[in-house]
């Protein structure tokens, strides 16, 4: 951060990347390795950004995140691409802030999705709005991107599946926004946002129809316990039962119902009437 203070050097772009008081010339008046760099604006977005990509809780507050995310694009933006004299590796120090760039807009979209899928508000414009790319999946996986794309195609054959290009967009890939966090949820280095349960009843006494029903016992079981076959485990489901009830909509089956629900913590009897109701 003291390198990149310094390469800005200017009070407007100062005050306005990193909260600096009024009149303040960093090249003119101070060294920049005498300021308390935690206190700056700059700063604290990217430790918030770090902390709701890498180190999520329950109850976390995400509403901070837009405004921390435009911060750090200006911040990317302003920086030159070299300094002469300085020595600095701007190259790998931009990259690492559009990966954790990347990685915020990843836990935003996330975030909506889950938000959305409470709200039972999981149309076809809400969901083209969960897509993810494949740099905002190894960013926030902490994984190669050349990793990723390998394992995205739009055939099927691969774990995820590329939803067809905007117009315009040129090269960009992305993926649905449920099926990443199906994938992401196995990643080693990935880390769900712990969510309450309580968020999700309305959604599951009265769910769009099954498949709906299936997100919401996705996003709650993906998030507070792991992969599916952690999911499984504790049920003593196979890992094809816990599947088809995420992916495809629970089955007619009321018992299975309740003790899912004991587990997700859910209204029992709201989720076993709307399986009964809605089940394959």
């Amino acid at each position: 951060m003291g390198d990149l203070i310094h390469l800005i050097g200017r009070t407007d772009l100062a005050e306005q990347l990193v909260g600096a008081p009024m009149g303040l010339s960093y090249l003119d008046n101070m060294e920049p390795e005498t300021l308390d760099l935690t206190s700056l604006d700059a700063a604290q977005a990217m430790e918030r950004l770090f902390r709701v990509c890498f180190e999520p809780r329950l109850g976390m507050e995400l509403d901070a995140m837009g405004s921390d995310l435009l911060m750090l694009e200006g911040l990317i933006g302003a920086l030159p691409s070299e300094y002469p004299g300085e020595p600095v590796d701007l190259l790998r120090t931009k990259h690492r802030l559009r990966r954790l760039h990347s990685a915020g807009w990843a836990r935003s979209t996330l975030a909506l999705m889950t938000r959305s899928i409470a709200e039972s508000d999981i149309n076809e414009d809400s969901r083209r709005c969960w897509a993810l790319s494949v740099a905002e999946i190894a960013a926030i996986a902490q994984m190669d991107e050349r990793s990723v794309r390998n394992k995205v195609s739009p055939a099927g054959g691969t774990p995820l599946r590329s939803l067809p290009r905007p117009a315009g967009m040129g090269r960009l890939v992305q993926v649905d926004g449920f099926e990443a966090f199906d994938w992401l949820i196995g990643r080693r280095m990935f880390r769900p946002v712990p969510l309450n349960p309580d968020s999700y009843q309305i959604a599951i006494a009265d769910p769009v129809d099954r498949h709906h029903l299936g997100m919401v016992l996705g996003v709650l079981g993906w998030s507070n316990f792991g992969p599916t076959k952690y999911l499984a485990k504790r049920l003593g489901w196979t890992v094809g039962e816990v599947d088809g009830w995420i992916k495809h909509g629970p089955t007619k089956e009321e018992a299975k119902a309740r003790k899912l629900a004991g587990l997700l913590g859910l209204d029992p009897d709201a989720l076993a009437a709307s399986v009964v109701r809605l089940g394959r």
